[in-house]
């Protein structure tokens, strides 16, 4: 056979391996395709669900303080209880498997495993969260592990620390990856997907006042990730055979008029201070140039040996996505006093697009154009929506379980995803937001965006219609595997 030929037949092989790679979804449920191995899930975190706030020698978190503050959630809710899955995980996860849930994206509280977040390990900490492991193992389930889902252990708030321990940017990444160290160590024979930080623009931006401080907190976690993958790839990877990444949440941001020049650069302006801000560094290596001209010296900056372990550090990016933005620019004049929001300098809003519990548009092609955008900017990494959902008014279980409109935006957002796939995005997961009605942070319990609904006090499971929905494309798609 000739060279030619032979190179010809090798091609088809990949081509037909290549196709029989894709699954349909039928058309009924919803359009698209999406590889054969696409991981569909769902997600929580463990301070909005968790409870058992006093038990198993777990330590205080931030959060833990912060809602016995009045008035900082709302009702004066806290998560002292939140859905009690510290004692109900056994029949949530058979609740996972009766609904065809195969991948569950869940965070390990840090003060859980390391009460003071540094020092001693808790053997209690370790052995519920291997119990949780072990127990969707069992049930076909598969974990998928945040490391820091927005609580840090009270203890390196206090004196003598920095009241923000991101600031701190010579000990935090060593801290924090110390604490994933022991996460890797115990359960990463059997987790294989990782997620060091779940939205630090949060983070970085919702706290930390002044001028200065957000751009700073953003550089300890970008420091503090780079640091855990190094740890990760040198240690573990190769015996363990997982992924690690980093959870990013953005909005797409439409120019309000494509044809103006000034709405375009606003909306990539958005882009930047987003998005940009994590994922240039930690693929390029460096800040994108719109934020290193406005905020000058502000920026903090990169050693060599930090760009080294920086730029590269990520296997996969991870997005939340809610809504996308129309931008135009923003009003700021040089007379208001420095801060983010200035340097940014846009103004957005959400059209003439429904809006949601929340407040935030509904538009489901602006996760497909969100997924192009990433696709066209940052070589096609691989990619996974790790929580898209809708928040509803639901004052009570009737209303609750007919949720036709969390069906809808469910429908939306996923064909999206299949859209996205189809123009040759490397997407290879959905998760929806949220397991459970769950603690909404400051918004307490009144914020609703479960698939399904916790009675509350008695903690009763109640599967609402999006769920079955979602349970029928899920069953669909792993019954073709």
């Amino acid at each position: 056979m000739s060279l030619l030929l032979s190179l010809f037949v090798a091609l088809l092989v990949v081509v037909a391996t290549f196709a029989e790679q894709k699954v349909p979804l039928p058309d009924h449920i919803v359009q698209g395709t999406f590889p054969k191995g696409f991981k569909f899930g769902v997600s929580t975190s463990s301070y909005q669900v968790e409870g058992g706030w006093l038990e198993g020698g777990k330590g205080m978190s931030t959060w833990d303080a912060l809602s016995h503050i009045p008035g900082t959630i709302a009702n004066g809710d806290t998560g002292d209880v939140a859905n009690d899955m510290y004692h109900l995980y056994p029949q949530d996860i058979e609740l996972m498997q009766k609904m065809n849930v195969k991948n569950y994206r869940f965070s390990i509280a840090w003060n859980r495993i390391l009460p003071r977040g540094v020092g001693d390990v808790s053997k209690e900490g370790l052995a519920y969260y291997n119990d949780l492991i072990n127990k969707l193992l069992e049930h076909g389930v598969e974990p998928h592990v945040t490391i820091y889902h927005s609580e840090t252990p009270l203890a390196l708030t206090m004196y003598p620390y920095n009241p923000n321990p991101f600031l701190d940017h010579e000990n935090f990444p060593t801290w924090f990856s110390n604490f994933a160290n022991v996460l890797f160590e115990n359960f990463g024979d059997r987790v294989k997907t990782w997620f060091t930080f779940n939205e630090p623009l949060c983070s970085s931006i919702y706290g930390p006042v002044g001028d200065v401080d957000p751009y700073n907190v953003a550089h300890g976690a970008i420091l503090a990730h780079a640091a855990t993958v190094n740890l990760y790839r040198t240690q573990y990877q190769a015996k363990q055979g997982g992924k690690i990444g980093i959870v990013l949440n953005t909005a797409h941001f439409y120019p309000n008029d494509p044809s103006n020049p000034d709405d375009v650069k606003a909306a990539q302006r958005g882009y930047d201070y987003w998005y940009g801000f994590f994922l240039d560094p930690l693929v390029k290596g460096y800040y994108p140039q719109s934020m290193v001209e406005t905020a000058g010296s502000r920026m903090p900056t990169f050693t060599d040996e930090q760009v080294a372990l920086v730029k590269g550090s990520l296997d996969f990016v991870a997005i939340n996505y809610y809504f996308p933005y129309v931008t135009t620019p923003g009003t700021f004049s040089s007379n208001d006093a420095p801060s983010y929001y200035k340097d940014m300098n846009t103004t957005t809003g959400f059209g003439t697009w429904p809006l949601s519990q929340t407040g935030w548009g509904i538009y489901g092609p602006g996760l497909r154009d969100l997924l192009i955008y990433t696709k066209d900017n940052y070589g096609n990494i691989p990619t996974y929506i790790t929580e898209n959902g809708l928040a509803w008014q639901e004052d009570n279980v009737t209303v609750a379980i007919n949720d036709v409109q969390r069906q809808q935006y469910l429908h939306d957002h996923i064909q999206a995803v299949g859209d996205a796939v189809a123009a040759g995005c490397d997407v290879r997961g959905y998760f929806v937001w949220s397991f459970q009605d769950n603690l909404e942070w400051a918004s307490g319990y009144q914020m609703h965006f479960g698939l399904t609904w916790i009675d509350r006090p008695s903690m009763k499971r109640v599967v609402k219609n999006s769920f079955r929905y979602y349970s029928s494309i899920m069953e669909y798609f792993f019954g073709k595997h």
